[in-house]
């Protein structure tokens, strides 16, 4: 384990400080800015726990709240990509799920949590209003979020799954 640790402390070393020595050069590859959708992803540091999260698209801001505990916005994609061309996708994985932080303390594991971190991320990215989209316990955290930040939402949207017997 401590080697794993190292050998990724060494890479994101290496990335920080640019151990190419071509990183100077810039691309040859042309594409229309209106035909490239670039990628942000990152963590948003939520009341101490890190929150992953990834942005692409154009146009107003969809939040989506992925299904679980545990899961992550992987299965969203590629049934979302088309709405990538008139919103802002921003998926995150909530708090002990996907990328995100994992929380000794499973207390803190709660809906009204979970409501926070969402708000703590729309703050950070700088997004204003949002539409949220959540899916099963995700809408149960948009539902949550929507109670206490109404005033922050412009549509909201929830998705259940039921099984059918």
């Amino acid at each position: 384990m401590k080697k794993i640790i190292t050998v990724v402390l060494g890479a994101i070393i290496l990335i920080a400080f640019g151990c190419d020595k071509n990183s100077e050069k810039k691309s040859s590859l042309k594409m229309p800015s209106s035909d490239l959708y670039g990628i942000e992803e990152g963590f948003v540091d939520a009341n101490g726990e890190l929150i992953y999260f990834k942005a692409f698209g154009r146009g107003e801001p969809l939040l989506i709240l992925h299904g679980g505990p545990g899961a992550s916005h992987d299965y969203f994609l590629p049934y979302l990509l088309p709405l990538a061309h008139k919103n802002r996708l921003i998926f995150i994985d909530e708090r002990g799920s996907g990328r995100s932080q994992k929380l000794e303390n499973i207390s803190a594991y709660t809906i009204e949590s979970m409501a926070e971190d969402v708000e703590e991320v729309r703050q950070v990215l700088g997004l204003g209003k949002i539409s949220l989209l959540g899916h099963s316990c995700g809408g149960v955290i948009a539902e949550a979020y929507a109670l206490k930040y109404q005033e922050n939402l412009s549509l909201q949207y929830l998705s259940q799954y039921q099984k059918d017997e």
